[in-house]
């Protein structure tokens, strides 16, 4: 809302951060910070991969696509090493380890990070989010990860 910081999603840790915005004393526009010195923007980890952001106009709050909850297995690939993801990673789809079926969520966030809401597909139905946008009708839309689908919440 003040454009005084930069939200983005690291998707395969679950993690949000917060990237302040500096001016810039030669060139006028705000710049981010380096990477070392990012912030979690949630302090937890997400429920899922977090993928499209955005901010609602009016009230600052940022809203994010999740897709969740990630498989067990997922956390244990996550630790483990560098050569045994590779290959993993390489496995036929056929041969590769599932879980659940992910699903789709939508949380809403306020500036500081606070959860403030998640609205979760538990039927499965819609599939898998991969952005979001919310307008200040009180609407909040939802793009499809796969096909040509749009999800519409009034909030």
């Amino acid at each position: 809302k003040n454009r005084d910081f930069l939200i983005v999603a690291e998707t395969s840790s679950y993690t949000l951060y917060k990237v302040p915005m500096l001016p810039d004393k030669f060139s006028g526009p705000p710049k981010p910070l380096q990477a070392t010195e990012l912030t979690r923007f949630y302090p937890d980890s997400l429920a899922g991969f977090p993928d499209g952001l955005t901010v609602d106009p009016s009230t600052g709050n940022v809203w994010a696509a999740v897709l969740g909850p990630p498989p067990p297995i997922v956390n244990l690939v996550r630790v483990a090493p560098s050569w045994l993801r590779g290959i993993l990673v390489r496995l036929p789809v056929a041969l590769r380890p599932t879980g659940k079926k992910l699903r789709a969520m939508i949380v809403e966030l306020d500036s500081s990070g606070k959860l403030l809401r998640v609205m979760r597909d538990a039927s499965g139905q819609f599939g898998l989010l991969s952005s979001v946008e919310v307008a200040a009708s009180g609407k909040v839309w939802a793009g499809a990860l796969r096909g040509r689908r749009v999800l519409e919440v009034n909030v």
